[in-house]
């Protein structure tokens, strides 16, 4: 076996390219800024498998310089002795040497290939899915997948060239049946690569769209409800609000801002006065962490902890009443201006809540007397007034927030009644520079708005010297039910002239690729309606004068294959000042289509679903564009939700169907314009999952 391997691998000289996103060529690495909030700090080596378990490359090589560690081998091919495991050099730690060696997820070659080899345990027989991500170095490489002596990878039986075409790499997904013994070889044939390969008897993808399935035990749904999250030592505390009826505080957390697990919190005595609603937003204090809470007609609550873990009753009914009916949502924050504590919350002159009742509402302002959150002001002060004279007459601020970023103050909210989901998107009012928030009008600023209506009770939070934002993803996308999905993390910055804008940041952008699925420089095409010409990767896309699917003219050209949990990376430019252009999605399945699309005319980016049932608008935003040449634009699809992002400035989040219903699952996607437009660039890629968002 071991001569055949050998002339395998010298033969095997015929080259496929699969093309990927263009390299980025941007000679400033803005990743620095970035890595430590998805580092990934493991020293331990990973325990021993089954023989039916998930197997990736780092179960073998993670903290252990072990042969067959986990049925992981390390080895090589040379003209003397043909195969040969590679031998562990202490010294640079790696397996062989400066010229031909294995590092992790690197393997590189000078001379003769190198290859990770899986041997199927014992036990091991059946089909498994080998999934996997191999990306370019610093030059090019040469690769392919071997199952004993046989080429598997790619099908014409070569190799694959990765080169700075192919940045992200490309995305591996294919069965393979295997017999306990079988060897599984990942072969760098030269050049300079990386790959951390999963061999999967389980196809499990899950979302890194965090939420629970099932109910509580009174029937509700159980889903994340309101977030507040809170950033310390680097950790990610998100806590929130369960959706059981009964607004319990609870607590998942994360080392990476992506992975999430659940956590117990408890009380002790003193215990805070309610039992299960005790902690919302958090403030440092000294050496403590301190949460305010509720809000009785006379009183808002307070309690503290030393590990954020287990809570106790802290100065309770320290913060006097406004004279209203009642108030709720209290935000805690300490402002260096003045050398004080502050507390923004919600407070009502009425609040009828029968169906055709009123609310009176407005966001209030605490201080503390002195430099600890201890003892507080007797006069309140009066920031925004809701008093619902507009067309729904229900609408009222939840979620506040104050937060300082660079030289300005912001007020944060989001409104109730403005969403078939009730709490709406954020919204946000901006301060002056340098100026301190008793000496701003807030009441005579423009609100602003960040995100759409499925990106519900929004919170920010620090991290590091960045801001991001969270809030929950609706599970229902035709309703008022309370409570979704936590949304991927969404960096908050700050333009030139104050405004807020959001984005992925780079580094999980790079994090959530998993390599290239098609691209228009190559894939397939078919012309539904209107007609286009691809040249050189590009589309002109020509619209017909016959209307569809409710706009007055149509072009639609739908791309090559079916897809699930996908990246969609475009260049768009609308010359027409009436064109909407941009992306249908559709599940095979149904007679849904999903529009992802700009629209030129109104200045907006609107996600719109056509169903059976009928239209809807699942979420929209205004856009303000400098030039409608050149927009980026990035699309997460994942299931029914799907996230929008332009030009790194605007973001959307929609669901699209309810969860669990005519999900986007082998979808077709195509490019869609009610005018001309052209289409500079498109790729599709693979979404990271929480299986193998970390190679």
């Amino acid at each position: 076996m071991v001569s055949a391997f050998l002339m395998a691998c010298q033969s095997n000289t015929n080259m496929t390219t699969q093309p990927t996103s263009p390299i980025n060529t941007d000679p400033i690495d803005p990743l620095d800024a970035y890595r430590d909030f998805y580092a990934i700090d493991r020293d331990s080596a990973y325990v021993v498998n089954s023989p039916t378990a998930t197997h990736k490359a780092s179960h073998g090589y993670q903290g252990m310089a072990e042969q067959g560690y986990n049925g992981w081998s390390y080895g090589e091919v040379t003209d003397a002795e043909g195969y040969r495991l590679l031998d562990w050099n202490n010294d640079i730690e790696i397996w062989g040497t400066e010229s031909h060696g294995i590092s992790g997820s690197r393997q590189w070659s000078e001379m003769h290939p190198v290859m990770k080899t899986f041997t199927v345990l014992s036990g091991g027989s059946g089909t498994v899915m080998i999934s996997g991500n191999p990306r370019p170095l610093e030059q090019t490489a040469r690769f392919q997948i071997k199952l004993n002596d046989q080429v598997v990878y790619p099908l014409d039986g070569g190799s694959v060239t990765l080169d700075d075409s192919t940045p992200n790499g490309s995305y591996i997904s294919f069965p393979l049946s295997v017999q306990s013994g079988d060897q599984i070889h990942f072969v760098t044939l030269d050049g300079d690569m990386e790959i951390n390969p999963t061999i999967a008897y389980d196809t499990q993808e899950t979302s890194l769209y965090f939420d629970f399935t099932g109910t509580f035990g009174n029937g509700y749904p159980r889903h994340i409800g309101d977030v507040h999250p809170f950033y310390h030592d680097g950790k990610m505390y998100m806590f929130y609000l369960e959706t059981n009826g009964r607004y319990t505080s609870a607590l998942i957390e994360s080392d990476n801002m992506i992975l999430y697990r659940e956590r117990d919190i408890q009380t002790r005595s003193p215990h805070p006065t309610i039992d299960t609603y005790y902690v919302l937003g958090i403030a440092r204090y000294q050496d403590r962490f301190i949460s305010y809470y509720g809000a009785s007609v006379s009183n808002i609550y307070a309690s503290v902890s030393d590990d954020l873990y287990t809570w106790s009753a802290f100065n309770q009914g320290v913060i006097p009443i406004t004279g209203n009916t009642s108030g709720r949502d209290p935000f805690v924050f300490y402002d260096p201006d003045i050398d004080r504590y502050r507390i923004v919350f919600t407070s009502y002159y009425s609040r009828d809540t029968s169906p055709s009742g009123d609310f009176d509402a407005a966001l209030w302002l605490a201080t503390s007397q002195s430099n600890s959150p201890v003892d507080w002001q007797q006069e309140n002060v009066e920031l925004i007034r809701y008093d619902n004279q507009g067309a729904s007459g229900r609408e009222d601020p939840e979620v506040s927030q104050f937060v300082k970023i660079g030289n300005r103050w912001y007020l944060i909210a989001s409104i109730y009644s403005r969403s078939v989901h009730g709490v709406g998107r954020l919204s946000y009012w901006k301060g002056e520079i340098d100026t301190f928030i008793d000496d701003d009008h807030w009441q005579e600023k423009q609100e602003q708005y960040i995100d759409g209506e499925d990106l519900c009770a929004a919170q920010l939070v620090q991290v590091g010297d960045k801001w991001y934002m969270f809030g929950w993803i609706p599970n229902n996308a035709n309703s008022s039910q309370w409570g979704g999905a936590l949304n991927i993390a969404r960096e908050v910055y700050q333009l030139e002239n104050g405004d807020l804008a959001t984005r992925l940041d780079p580094y999980l952008s790079q994090l959530l690729n998993k390599g290239n699925l098609y691209s228009l420089n190559t894939g397939d095409v078919t012309e539904l309606y209107g007609s286009h010409v691809i040249d050189s990767g590009r589309m002109t896309l020509q619209a017909s004068e016959q209307g569809r699917y409710g706009f007055d003219s149509y072009g639609e050209v739908m791309l090559d294959g079916e897809y699930t949990r996908f990246i969609i990376d475009a260049t768009l430019s609308i010359s027409d000042p009436n064109g909407k252009t941009g992306f249908v999605l559709k599940n095979q399945t149904s007679a849904s289509r999903h529009f992802v699309y700009i629209d030129r005319a109104q200045d907006m980016l609107i996600v719109y679903s056509r169903t059976p049932e009928g239209n809807e608008v699942r979420s929209s935003i205004h856009l303000e564009l400098d030039s409608y040449e050149d927009i980026e634009i990035n699309v997460l699809v994942d299931g029914s939700i799907v996230d929008v992002f332009v030009n790194d400035r605007f973001s959307l989040a929609a669901r699209v169907m309810t969860k669990g219903f005519q999900e986007l699952i082998n979808a077709s996607v195509s490019v869609f314009s009610s005018r001309d437009a052209d289409i500079l660039s498109l790729t599709l890629s693979k979404l990271a999952s929480q299986e193998d968002i970390f190679d």
